[in-house]
């Protein structure tokens, strides 16, 4: 349960290092910040390695100098792998939900409109 709960925590700030990356294609000094992001990412991929070895030849670490859009896609990446074991019951979807009101979304990759 304790092995869970810390992949559940590393996996939230994976997802903060991808929004933040996404962020710094705003600002103006973003080197530092995705310097610090490739290192924190880097950190973090290490220990999911210790928790869960079987990620050691799927994920690489980044090196130093890579882009904005390359550690938004790694953490992303890294993240939606331990989705399904933290959240095994949630569901894409891609309509909002407002006051009573469905708003209706395209799904990627259908031509059909998806409505609930």
């Amino acid at each position: 349960m304790e092995k869970e709960k810390e992949i559940s925590r590393l996996v939230r700030v994976l997802r903060q290092i991808a929004f933040a990356e996404k962020f710094s294609l705003i600002i103006s000094k973003k080197e530092d910040l995705s310097e610090f992001n490739q290192q924190q990412y880097n950190r973090i991929l290490a220990r999911l390695k210790e928790l869960e070895p079987s990620i050691e030849n799927l994920f690489a670490e980044l090196h130093e100098g890579v882009s904005s859009k390359v550690i938004r896609m790694a953490a992303r990446e890294l993240a939606e792998y331990f989705e399904e074991d933290i959240h095994p019951k949630k569901h894409h979807h891609f309509g909002r939900w407002r006051k009573g009101r469905v708003f209706v979304g395209f799904a990627p990759g259908f031509d059909k409109r998806c409505e609930w």
